[in-house]
């Protein structure tokens, strides 16, 4: 990051593990990470998760409606170019493996005439591919998802368990499998016009969040409660 460079000695640069490993001498750069040297740093940082003996890397990158709101048009342009350049290396491109990527986004980013309908080199690898699915980017709408109770239920228990392994046990287990079964129940018959899974989403993490910042002052709310919170802040972002 930044303007800085480093320099390694050579005894500390190899190429792969199937190549010899010599002392070439001379010394390495190792540049600023910037428009030219991105793809090779995340080619590196690939290397890094694989050598550490994990599966691959899983990039998601949230609020990209943001970038419709960078002015001037240029540089908006820029940006889209990068989600680009991601989308294709997510599908193998460039030499990338092991790497996938989520995005997520506002419906109007795939709706407005201004903003990825415009961009027709990104538009074009998530849009569908006339009657199949494009398995480069395929676009899954939480509004028109459709889940039934047990798929609720297994999102609600992923989440949970990932709050679990993120901040420690003693936090989520206030959080009782009973309480999540309870608004998964709740948003399964509920009336309200927001997505169900996003209604769900909204409300554990709420939930959990609050165990884990207040600790043993934690009290639980009724999932009703919790439900129309969740909603209202949902309203409340899409509105803004």
């Amino acid at each position: 990051g930044g303007e800085e460079k480093i320099r390694l000695p050579g005894r500390y640069v190899h190429g792969s593990d199937a190549a010899p490993k010599r002392d070439s001498g001379r010394a390495a750069e190792l540049h600023p990470i910037g428009t030219g040297t991105a793809p090779e740093a995340l080619r590196g940082l690939l290397w890094l998760i694989r050598s550490a003996g994990r599966q691959g890397l899983v990039l998601c990158v949230d609020e990209v409606e943001e970038l419709a709101r960078l002015k001037p048009r240029k540089r908006q342009d820029q940006a889209l170019q990068a989600l680009r350049e991601h989308v294709d290396n997510a599908g193998g491109e460039g030499g990338f493996q092991y790497l996938c990527l989520y995005l997520a986004a506002t419906p109007e980013m795939f709706e407005n005439a201004d903003y990825f309908p415009r961009y027709d080199a990104l538009a074009t690898r998530i849009q569908p591919v006339g009657d199949s699915i494009n398995w480069r980017a395929p676009v899954i709408d939480l509004d028109r998802t459709l889940l039934t109770p047990a798929e609720l239920e297994e999102v609600a228990a992923r989440i949970w368990n990932v709050h679990q392994v993120a901040y420690g046990p003693e936090a989520t287990m206030m959080v009782s499998r009973e309480l999540v079964e309870a608004f998964v129940a709740e948003v399964t018959r509920t009336r309200i016009r927001v997505a169900k899974p996003r209604l769900l989403v909204r409300m554990l993490i709420d939930e959990l969040e609050q165990a884990r910042q207040r600790g043993g002052r934690y009290v639980g709310v009724a999932p009703s409660e919790r439900l129309v919170a969740a909603a209202q802040r949902t309203k409340n972002e899409a509105a803004n």
